[in-house]
């Protein structure tokens, strides 16, 4: 494709507290996952973009990553979500 014809993606403006404010559904996927997924174990689907089974408990999501059949799912503690603009 020429350069001439590609996009460059708009930037968007800095709202009243300085900072690029965004909708929870405009952030990208992996910001929505872990904002959604706070204090919990997160079993990763291979593709690395989807979440298989969450829980706070990390051997309940052990057990839902494996009835999910994902036996070998690779899991994330994500930590508290703090100063998210979407609380």
């Amino acid at each position: 494709m020429p350069r001439s014809k590609i996009r460059k993606p708009s930037r968007p403006e800095p709202g009243p507290s300085g900072r690029v404010e965004i909708t929870l559904e405009e952030a990208p996927i992996e910001a929505r996952i872990r904002y959604e997924n706070a204090e919990k174990w997160i079993a990763w689907a291979p593709d690395r973009k989807s979440i298989v089974a969450s829980d706070k408990d990390f051997d309940v999501a052990l057990s839902a990553a494996r009835a999910a059949g994902f036996p070998n799912a690779r899991f994330e503690w994500v930590p508290p979500v703090t100063g998210a603009i979407w609380e």
